[in-house]
C-alpha cells in the first residue's frame, strides 16, 4: 500500500494495464451454477488488482464489494467480475455469491462484486469477460501502479514516484506514463 500523498486521490495496483497491447492471461473457469455450458462460455481474462485500482481507473462498482487487504491467501477466495462476465455466464441471474473454480479439484472462488466493463485490448473491440482476483491473495511478480490526482501530470508522476520510493527505496520505477498517452498509442 502506498502512503498518502497530497494531490493523489486514488492509487492502486494491477498486473496488466488495459490497452497496452499485452496478452495477459485468459483462463477457462468452471462455473457449476451457470446455465451456459462451459464450451459456450469461452475464456475469461483474469487480472490481479487492488481495490484502489478500480477507483484510480474510473471502473465503477455496480453491485457488491471490491477486494480488501483481508482477501489474502488465508481468507476464502473471492473475485470481482465485469458486467460482461456476469451477463454472459449467469444470464438473468444474480452473479453475486456464485462460485467459480479452476477445476474440479481447486477451491471455490466466490463472486463478491460486479464492476463496469473495460476495453482491454482495443477501443474498437467490445469488452470481454473479466475476472479480478486480489493482489493480496497471490501477489503478482510484476505490477503496474495507477493513480488519479488533482495535480498537473508531471507533479502527479513525481508524487507517485516519491510514494513508491518511501515504501521501497530500492524499487525501480520505470515506464511511467499518463493513461491518455496509452489510449492515444
Amino acid at each position: 500500500r502506498l502512503p498518502s500523498q497530497p494531490g493523489i486521490v486514488a492509487a492502486g495496483a494491477v498486473n496488466d494495464l488495459p490497452l497496452r497491447g499485452g496478452g495477459g492471461i485468459s483462463v477457462g473457469i468452471f462455473a457449476p451454477e451457470s446455465p451456459i455450458p462451459r464450451n459456450e462460455r469461452g475464456f475469461t481474462r483474469q487480472l490481479q488488482a487492488s481495490a484502489g485500482y478500480f477507483q484510480a481507473m474510473g471502473i465503477r462498482l455496480l453491485r457488491g464489494r471490491l477486494m480488501t487487504p483481508a482477501d489474502d491467501d488465508k481468507a476464502p477466495a473471492v473475485a470481482v467480475v465485469s458486467q460482461k462476465m456476469a451477463d454472459d455466464w449467469w444470464p438473468g441471474m444474480d452473479a453475486i455469491g456464485r462460485t467459480l473454480s479452476y477445476g474440479a479439484d481447486s477451491p471455490p472462488i466466490t463472486v463478491v462484486g460486479i464492476v463496469t466493463d473495460v476495453r482491454e485490448r482495443r477501443l474498437e473491440t467490445d469488452p470481454t469477460p473479466q475476472m479480478y482476483r486480489s493482489v493480496h491473495e497471490h501477489p503478482p511478480s510484476n505490477v503496474a501502479f495507477v493513480a488519479r490526482g488533482t495535480l498537473p501530470p508531471a507533479a502527479l508522476l513525481a508524487r507517485l514516484q516519491d510514494a513508491v520510493r518511501e515504501v521501497a527505496p530500492a524499487q525501480a520505477v520505470y515506464n511511467v506514463r499518463m493513461m491518455v498517452g496509452v489510449i492515444s498509442a
